[in-house]
């Protein structure tokens, strides 16, 4: 394998890791929140936050931004329903986006 096609081979896989690590956050504050555990759907979402990047896309990082505030007031609120609901919608998306890509850099 040459340079080029390893240096491929290993971002790929870091993205790989990445959007799994990811999907992973989502799921661990979807789970947390049906029992009610706040400490652990909040630690989530400031790890979530913290992968915002302004720099890559600044309206998607806004916007996921604005959506996690409200993920936490609706928490703050005892809106557990909201909250599953927001959650389990953008990790679906987050999903979509994921499996797109796949197929992008497949036919690359």
């Amino acid at each position: 394998m040459n340079p080029h096609d390893t240096y491929k081979s290993v971002a790929r896989e870091q993205a790989k890791a990445a959007s799994q690590r990811l999907l992973q956050t989502y799921q661990l504050a979807i789970e947390a929140n049906a029992i009610g555990d706040k400490e652990t759907v909040l630690h989530c979402l400031e790890l979530l936050k913290r992968t915002l990047d302004f720099s890559v896309d600044p309206a998607l990082a806004q916007t996921l931004n604005l959506i996690y505030q409200d993920c936490e007031n609706a928490l703050n609120e005892d809106r557990h329903d909201a909250v599953g609901e927001i959650l389990e919608t953008i990790q679906g998306l987050w999903r979509a986006r994921i499996k797109l890509e796949e197929i992008a850099r497949s036919l690359a």
